[in-house]
């Protein structure tokens, strides 16, 4: 059934999540799934829905929680460990979030019956490390990626030329802190290698977050996508 307003769930025993559906009760064209940053929750980027709505009018939000409590922050959900671990056991766990998330959107397209329709994957900082791998993983389940401040571990690992790959935009501020604005740049060699198509944008100015230019340019990329 459609809703107006985000609501809660938990799907699969697995991850609870918010949506937000067309205004007016109209059926969805397409699904963006938000993926919220370390230490973070579904509501945290569920705003991003209200924002861009306008604009995808008949678009489906939905903003899963990571699977995990937070190493360092109690009270916020981590997709895998991130600090103080070793380098395989960070991309052990991403490898299993990644699984966990192409799970989870399986399921919801198979429950809530579309699995007609085109998805993208918004993430910001590790959602957005999540949302790269997962979706080089996915086997043409997802159609874009809309990476703020990301990076993508392990690309090595890919097949050289992936069957259905996502277009991906990456965007990340250049006075970054956490990720460094390098890291861009990395991610886009490595996707071009595996003939990922991918554009980029570095906006000066930009720490850690997600400013209105950042949102505009996402927005211009998911309406292009998921035409």
């Amino acid at each position: 059934m459609a809703k107006d307003k985000a609501g809660t769930s938990t799907l699969g025993g697995t991850l609870g999540y918010l949506d937000q559906y067309p205004v007016g009760g109209q059926k969805p064209n397409s699904v963006v799934f938000l993926l919220h940053g370390y230490g973070a929750a579904a509501e945290d980027l569920m705003s991003l829905a209200d924002v861009w709505q306008p604009l995808l009018p008949n678009t489906l939000f939905v903003a899963p929680n990571a699977p995990f409590p937070c190493d360092h922050l109690p009270s916020g959900r981590q997709w895998f460990p991130l600090y103080e671990v070793p380098m395989g056991v960070m991309v052990d766990g991403m490898k299993q979030a990644a699984a966990e998330l192409n799970t989870f959107i399986d399921e919801f397209l198979d429950e809530q019956q579309l699995q007609h329709l085109p998805v993208a994957l918004v993430g910001f900082s590790q959602g957005a490390m999540t949302a790269l791998y997962a979706s080089l993983k996915a086997e043409g389940l997802v159609r874009a990626v809309l990476s703020y401040s990301g990076l993508l571990l392990d690309a090595e690992q890919q097949e050289t030329e992936l069957k259905s790959p996502p277009t991906v935009f990456l965007v990340h501020g250049e006075d970054d802190p956490v990720i460094p604005a390098e890291a861009m740049g990395n991610a886009e060699k490595l996707l071009q290698k595996h003939k990922v198509p991918v554009k980029s944008l570095m906006l000066q100015g930009l720490g850690h977050g997600i400013d209105e230019r950042a949102l505009a340019a996402g927005a211009a990329f998911l309406v292009d996508a998921l035409a």
